[in-house]
């Protein structure tokens, strides 16, 4: 799977920004670099299908009830994602498109 070995660079609108690296075909690593979460890194489990030309979907399911889906395009440095989470008992539902630059292996 190309996409191993890959780190990727994400802007949120809120100003957020992560560097995401894709350590094997079921784990990635990512590291909050601004924002809320600056300082903080984790390691998720997603699962990640690979569409052709660089395109690849994965969806994972973080500890805290976070589900997020996502098409990831190397080939055009874009990112769709779609977030849900619970927020005071109710449950919210994000769609986004980030900027990303790929910096490569």
């Amino acid at each position: 799977m190309d996409i191993v070995g890959q780190k990727v660079q994400v802007t949120y609108e809120n100003g957020s920004q992560y560097e995401v690296e894709y350590l094997s075909p079921d784990k990635l690593r990512w590291t909050a670099l601004a924002g809320e979460t600056a300082g903080n890194s984790g390691v998720e489990s997603p699962v990640i299908t690979e569409l052709g030309d660089d395109r690849y979907w994965l969806n994972w399911l973080e500890d805290d009830g976070t589900t997020i889906s996502q098409v990831l395009d190397l080939a055009s440095a874009t990112l769709t994602e779609f977030t849900t989470y619970t927020d005071a008992g109710d449950r919210v539902k994000v769609f986004q498109q980030p900027a990303m630059v790929v910096l490569g292996r």
